[in-house]
C-alpha cells in the first residue's frame, strides 16, 4: 500500500477528514451515508452481521459500567463486534479507564 493510502486510512480511522460541500451533496442525492457500513464480517467473511443497537456492559479493572444504547456491528456467525468512531467515543465518554485523562485534559 503507498504511503498517501495508509496516510488516507489512518486518517479515516481516526475521524479526522470532512467531507467537501460537492461531495456531501453528492453522497446525500445518491442516498449513502457517512456511517460506516459493513455486509460481510472483517473476521469470518459471513454475510449475516448486522447492525445492534444495545446497552453495553463493560469491565475496567474491578469496575463494571454500562454504556447506553451503543450502535455496532455483530456478527452472529463469530461473535465479532465492529464499533465505528461514533460508537467508539460514546464507550469512552462512559469508560473509567479515560476519566482521568479527561479530568486532567480539562484541568
Amino acid at each position: 500500500m503507498s504511503d498517501t493510502l495508509v496516510r488516507i486510512k489512518r486518517a479515516v480511522l481516526a475521524g479526522c477528514y470532512t467531507f467537501s460541500e460537492k461531495a456531501s451533496l453528492e453522497m446525500e442525492v445518491d442516498c449513502l451515508s457517512k456511517r460506516l457500513h459493513i455486509t460481510a464480517c472483517p473476521t469470518c467473511g459471513s454475510d449475516q452481521i448486522r447492525v445492534v443497537v444495545c446497552d453495553l456492559e463493560r469491565k475496567h479493572q474491578d469496575h463494571v459500567y454500562m454504556v447506553p444504547d451503543v450502535t455496532f456491528y455483530e456478527c452472529p456467525v463469530c461473535g465479532e463486534k465492529v464499533f465505528d468512531r461514533e460508537a467508539m467515543l460514546k464507550i469512552e465518554a462512559y469508560s473509567p479507564a479515560y476519566r482521568t485523562e479527561r479530568e486532567r485534559i480539562s484541568a
